[in-house]
């Protein structure tokens, strides 16, 4: 034998042996499933499916990466701090809230947990930020409808 081959041999059984020891280690990692706990005020809400499609897009696929709990207010602000509280105990990674300013309802159940919103209303007024500059809490999102913002759409049309 001469030395390349020597050396192509060892290099191939490190190669080997780094592998095998490896193996059982990649087979026992496992990625983690995101969690994603869904409050809406109405399953009919027009957004919810463009977020399960913009998810998508991003790789998310249900049962698979992403394991999803929805609570629906079915029109009805009543049952929505039971609902909220219920997602909290799923322990999610992040609460989607969606529609008829649920979120203060999803802020008021945790402080940990991240929240994403979509509101019809200020969120400074509804307590989920300290300010629009700095909102310095938890969550995090659009409004579709500010006060102050509103009165200058108006005076500009």
């Amino acid at each position: 034998m001469n030395r390349h081959s020597i050396s192509v041999r060892r290099d191939f059984i490190t190669f080997l042996g780094g592998t095998a020891a490896s193996w059982p280690l990649a087979a026992r990692v496992q990625l983690k499933a995101a969690r994603l706990g869904v409050l809406v005020f109405c399953s009919s809400d027009p957004q919810l499916p463009t977020i399960q499609d913009r998810l998508q897009e991003l790789g998310y696929v249900l049962r698979k990466n992403l394991l999803a709990t929805q609570r629906d207010g079915e029109g009805s602000y009543e049952r929505l701090p039971q609902f909220a509280a219920e997602l909290v105990a799923e322990k999610p990674d992040l609460l989607l809230a969606l529609g008829g300013d649920v979120a203060p309802y999803a802020a008021k159940a945790t402080s940990t947990i991240p929240i994403v919103f979509i509101s019809s209303a200020d969120p400074v007024r509804l307590g989920l930020a300290a300010s629009l500059a700095r909102p310095s809490h938890t969550a995090t999102g659009v409004t579709l409808l500010l006060d102050d913002t509103a009165s200058k759409r108006l005076e500009t049309h």
